[in-house]
């Protein structure tokens, strides 16, 4: 919660900036690139605690990630495991061979794949 209070906090500065210098007659790519270095300005100088507890939150959820055991969310995990046996599977029964995939690729000990030369 702390990490979408500070982030929102920069998008409200930054938005401010953005009508400020907007009334101001600035205009086009140049009053986002201003406003945006204003706004990165004056989100450093004005809110280094809402920082430091953001930091201090994403710090906490890495180390709670860490000391589980995972890397991603368990749903990611399971994702990955099911391609990871419908890969073994299709080189298990042989179904890549010939078409220029897996089991040619395999086979072929050339180099790299991508070269132009054909002399």
């Amino acid at each position: 919660m702390r990490v979408l209070t500070y982030t929102l906090t920069r998008l409200g500065i930054f938005g401010v900036c953005v009508l400020l210098l907007w009334w101001f007659g600035m205009g086009g790519w140049l009053l986002v690139a201003v406003a945006a270095v204003a706004a990165w300005a004056l989100s450093y100088l004005l809110l280094p605690r809402q920082r430091a507890a953001a930091v201090h939150e994403i710090a906490e959820r890495a180390e709670r990630r860490r000391a589980e055991g995972r890397r991603f969310t368990a749903g990611i995990d399971a994702d990955a495991a099911t391609e990871d046996a419908a890969a073994e599977d299709a080189a298990a029964e042989g179904l890549a061979a010939g078409d220029g995939t897996i089991a040619e690729s395999a086979a072929d000990d050339s180099g790299w794949h991508g070269s132009t030369d054909r002399a």
